[in-house]
């Protein structure tokens, strides 16, 4: 597990296995994987009903809280290794020294 996020009474965990795991903080059980990506899951963030997963694979993901994936963003030329969102926007880090800025509404790159 590379990364923890809290929503919604359930943690999400990033994992090395390319998924996303949703514990349940009533049970402390697993509840489900998220799956879509192709490398290691590295971070994860929360925004209104929207979890977004960045991974070695140089995408970032948006899901529901359903694991319906909304859109995969791709700007990176390798792993995503930090997400923030603020304002509406989502800020994206990757190990090639680069920030990437999309809209949280449009998935569009800024």
């Amino acid at each position: 597990v590379s990364d923890l996020v809290s929503f919604d009474q359930r943690i999400y965990s990033a994992s090395s296995d390319c998924t996303v795991g949703v514990w349940h903080l009533s049970t402390s059980t697993l509840g489900a994987l998220y799956k879509g990506h192709s490398g290691a899951i590295r971070c994860l963030c929360c925004h209104s009903d929207l979890l977004f997963s960045g991974s070695d694979d140089a995408s970032v993901r948006a899901w529901t809280t359903s694991g319906t994936t909304k859109a995969v963003m791709n700007n990176h030329k390798g792993p995503v290794l930090a997400l923030t969102v603020n304002g509406g926007f989502l800020w994206a880090a990757a190990e090639e020294w680069t920030i990437t800025i999309w809209d949280v509404a449009s998935f569009k790159k800024v």
